[in-house]
């Protein structure tokens, strides 16, 4: 509900929704009886939660310093919260004046979201030949365009950056995505110098890649069939495992796989080819923890895990920088940073109706791991000698993870606090201050980029050429920054892989994975968000 504080950022949301429908209509006809805004009520949706999430905090301040001074009219909350508006309590002008900070941030928000969701559009209609022949989309389909637009609820990166996902003509989802996504084909393409068996083998998700963005199908979750597909699916899990470690990856969070069927497929690869030098002296890999993955196990969550993609259980969570509002439409209406959601559980395979965690399939986990490693030492020397792979590994560039993204949320909620939204230097002092380390580190240097990209309601983005050492910003180049290049670590974790690696690795599986969860049950929240996808299909792929 945001009724009449909808007016503190009605401009800047019908502007967007203009550059919104002007991309639309330069892009696609509209079909007859469907006009462009329905195309579009989702994107536009998005954009009001997220305008309307930022100003929160304000308006709940400013509530409580009318109501603390007995200056509101009525005879419920209800009646005095509409009183505050009727009087012009908090208007636009009032926010940009009081609370510049989050005035800025409404503007800032709805140009860079529309203008990426915009971006989008006008690239689909350009590729769409593309996405018809890698499969994405069938025939016949081109002339209407997509049926929706929605910007998925990944973090701002870069100017607004963010994944926008397309319900095509024909009924098939395609995510646009505005970075590099020549990480994922280089995975597959190192999986197949393994030439593994069938069983053994990766799914291909379909990956159209235009060089700084690019698209990719959905990765539908689909159930399993049979106890041999659960048992293909972890043993391809530790494939993916094995092969991730050896490449550095490291944000394997649940969000970010999907059970396919026996195939388990990563989502987002974009931190394939990690640069661990600035944490790690010897720039080595040192465990299966560092692809997040797996984690250490909980001892109050047996079998669960908080995060990795091959424990966590089920659609229940917990989100704890989300404002949300409590007395909403009333004058006691207090802003709140935790909630209870559910969200489909797809990172985990499914048999009839029951979760199959990893403890009951730990021997499959571990021949598919053990294979990738021994496959490597055995192929090694053919391998490092692939001229035109490494050639194409070289030519990347990675994201690099340098804080983790809860942090920089919190960062991004505290802006918005009334106590700091007051001045944008003051904000920019309290926000370096948090962010510098006191004793002084190599991170100091990058506290000005972070702070530009806070400011613009970005999560800070940093990536890294693959063949190099410098790490860059949005704007700006940091040379030297790390020890050595990713290109040369993962070259060096193949070229020195050995057995005791392997062996430890496997005694830390066996370790943290084998304890099975006390309930394994999907709950009736878990069903009716996974619907239709609960049957059984030959691909688990739309």
């Amino acid at each position: 509900m945001s009724g009449a504080r909808g007016a503190l950022y009605a401009a800047e949301l019908q502007a967007a929704e203009t550059v919104l429908e002007t991309a639309v209509a330069e892009s696609f006809p509209s079909p007859p009886g469907e006009p462009a805004a329905d195309r579009l009520r989702a994107a536009r949706d998005a954009l009001a939660r997220q305008l309307d999430r930022t100003v929160l905090p304000v308006v709940c301040h400013e509530l409580t310093l009318a109501r603390e001074a007995g200056a509101l009219s009525g005879r419920t909350p209800v009646e005095r919260y509409e009183d505050f508006w009727a009087r012009g309590r908090l208007t636009p002008e009032l926010l940009a004046d009081r609370y510049p900070v989050v005035a800025a941030g409404l503007s800032v928000i709805a140009s860079t979201g529309a203008a990426t969701i915009a971006h989008a559009v006008r690239r689909l209609a350009a590729d769409l030949p593309e996405l018809l022949a890698a499969g994405i989309e069938q025939p016949n389909h081109r002339p209407y365009g997509p049926r929706s637009v929605t910007p998925v609820g990944s973090d701002r990166h870069a100017g607004g950056g963010q994944v926008v996902a397309f319900v095509l003509r024909s009924g098939r989802r395609v995510y646009y995505k505005p970075v590099p996504l020549a990480a994922t084909i280089l995975l597959h393409d190192f999986a197949d110098l393994l030439d593994l068996p069938d069983e053994l083998r990766l799914r291909r998700p379909a990956v159209v890649t235009r060089g700084t963005y690019g698209w990719q199908e959905e990765a539908r979750f689909a159930p399993c069939a049979s106890a041999a597909e659960v048992r293909r699916y972890w043993a391809r899990c530790g494939v993916l495992l094995a092969v991730c470690c050896l490449l550095n990856f490291t944000d394997g969070h649940f969000e970010n796989l999907v059970a396919c069927g026996e195939h388990p497929v990563l989502v987002d690869t974009e931190t394939l080819l990690q640069n661990y030098s600035w944490r790690n002296p010897s720039g080595r890999l040192e465990s299966v923890v560092d692809t997040g993955l797996v984690q250490h196990a909980d001892p109050d969550a047996p079998g669960r895990g908080a995060f990795s993609a091959f424990q966590v259980l089920g659609g229940a969570r917990q989100y704890s920088l989300d404002p949300v509002p409590a007395g909403d439409g009333t004058d006691t209406m207090t802003v709140g940073f935790s909630r209870l959601g559910h969200e489909p559980p797809v990172n985990l395979p499914v048999l009839e109706g029951r979760f199959q965690p990893a403890a009951g399939h730990l021997q499959e986990l571990l021949t598919g791991f053990r294979a990738v490693f021994a496959r490597c030492r055995e192929r090694r020397a053919a391998i490092l000698a692939d001229g035109a792979f490494w050639d194409r590994v070289a030519a990347q560039e990675s994201r690099q993870i340098i804080r983790e993204t809860a942090y920089y949320t919190r960062l991004l909620r505290l802006a918005e606090q009334p106590a700091y939204a007051t001045s944008r230097d003051g904000v920019a002092a309290e926000l370096a201050r948090r962010l510098e380390t006191p004793e002084g580190s190599r991170y100091d240097a990058l506290v000005a980029d972070e702070v530009s990209a806070l400011l613009a309601h970005d999560v800070p983005y940093f990536r890294h050429p693959v063949s190099g050492t410098a790490l860059r910003a949005h704007t700006r180049t940091h040379p030297a920054f790390f020890r050595t290049s990713a290109l040369s670590q993962v070259r060096a974790n193949i070229a020195d892989l050995g057995e005791e690696f392997a062996a430890a690795q496997a005694a830390f599986l066996t370790e943290h994975l084998s304890t099975p969860p006390d309930d394994v049950s999907l709950s009736p929240d878990d069903v009716r968000l996974l619907g239709d996808r609960l049957t059984p299909t030959p691909t688990g792929l739309a």
